[in-house]
């Protein structure tokens, strides 16, 4: 086996069994410094002291963490070949130009969804350790 498949089931189980296993959220999402989505937070749920939007604030974030850490897993998934939703349909035996063709691009999506998903891990390391 491969580093890199080793690699990969094994990241896949760790953070799935970490997004059904983990609770709360880093503190960070709570106090509003997600970037990007900073304005989106404050217009779905006001800051006010009322416990029914500290709730929706508590369920936002933790919906948020669980798409990141879902995004995480699909990332990885479509990284590796045993795992990816894309195949190569053609037989490279009767189907020689479309195969290489496709197989070049598939190539290509793995390895970019390889990227992303390490971007996206680097990003929320510190708060996957806790």
């Amino acid at each position: 086996m491969d580093i890199d498949i080793w690699f990969i089931t094994v990241i896949i189980n760790i953070l799935t069994e970490f997004r059904y296993r983990h609770q709360g959220f880093p503190t960070y999402m709570f106090d509003n410094q997600i970037k990007g989505d900073k304005d989106k937070f404050y217009r779905e749920i006001p800051d006010k002291v009322d416990e029914e939007l500290f709730d929706k604030k508590d369920d936002w974030c933790s919906n948020k963490w669980n798409e990141i850490i879902d995004e995480l897993i699909c990332l990885f998934k479509e990284s590796n070949e045993d795992y990816c939703s894309k195949q190569n349909p053609y037989d490279i035996e009767t189907e020689k130009e479309q195969y290489y063709q496709t197989d070049d691009e598939l190539y290509y999506y793995l390895k970019d969804c390889r990227k992303k998903a390490f971007e996206l891990f680097n990003k929320h390391f510190e708060n996957l350790l806790s």
